[in-house]
């Protein structure tokens, strides 16, 4: 038998991508305001496909606060990750 742990983020990966997103500074020259464009187009989605905005937005607002999740939801989890890896 092999045991497994599931734990999923607390909060909607595509909402956060979105709200960094929102705070982003204006682009400049012509890469990165294609880029720009892209990402605010990935943002427009709904249901499954926002979250395509979370899989291409490398960003370091977006990837602090993945980080600052990644964190809390472990600190929730912790003894069903200790149980795990024990």
């Amino acid at each position: 038998m092999i045991d497994d742990c599931f734990i999923s983020p607390s909060r909607d990966l595509g909402d956060i991508a979105g709200e960094c997103l929102a705070h982003r500074d204006v682009a400049r020259g012509i890469r990165n305001r294609l880029a720009d464009l892209v990402m605010r187009t990935a943002a427009r989605g709904t249901g499954p496909d926002k979250d395509l905005l979370s899989y291409l937005f490398f960003d370091p607002c977006y990837a602090d606060h993945l980080i600052q999740l990644g964190r809390t939801d472990a600190a929730a989890a912790h003894s069903e990750l200790v149980k795990f890896f024990r």
